[in-house]
């Protein structure tokens, strides 16, 4: 999809109107910055995107991608996180950062009543994007 096709798109981009405005923290040289979300569309299944750039906030890819049958957020956020990784491989980007994996263990956290401490496994939904991390 070219960007002039996303500026098309008929969907809100007015930051200011966010409740909560984050600002986009540059990651260190050499490294770059996977900033990824996914989102459910009920009945249908959801959505993931995101974005890597590098030292400097240059954008040097984009991707999103429609997830059909699958409306769990935990599991789309984690494939987010692996779209994204695989997207930066490509490119043959090795230093990557993101903390979209203590997002996730928050996510997990609000979800839950009581303290979650995993010190044997991993659950399942962060595996595949650790997997990532730990071999690359």
């Amino acid at each position: 999809m070219a960007w002039e096709e996303v500026a098309r798109c008929a969907i809100g981009t007015d930051v200011d109107s966010l409740e909560e405005r984050q600002i986009w923290v540059k990651p260190v040289a050499p490294c770059f910055k996977l900033n990824c979300d996914a989102a459910v569309r009920g009945g249908i299944g959801g959505l993931i995107g995101g974005v890597v750039r590098d030292c400097e906030g240059v954008v040097l890819a984009a991707f999103t991608e429609p997830v059909l049958r699958i409306e769990d957020i935990l599991r789309l956020e984690a494939m987010a996180i692996q779209k994204g990784v695989e997207v930066a491989r490509d490119l043959g980007i090795q230093m990557l950062t993101s903390n979209r994996v203590t997002h996730l263990l928050a996510y997990i956290g609000k979800s839950s009543a009581n303290e979650c401490v995993w010190t044997d496994s991993v659950p399942m939904v962060l595996f595949d994007v650790l997997k990532h991390d730990f071999y690359q």
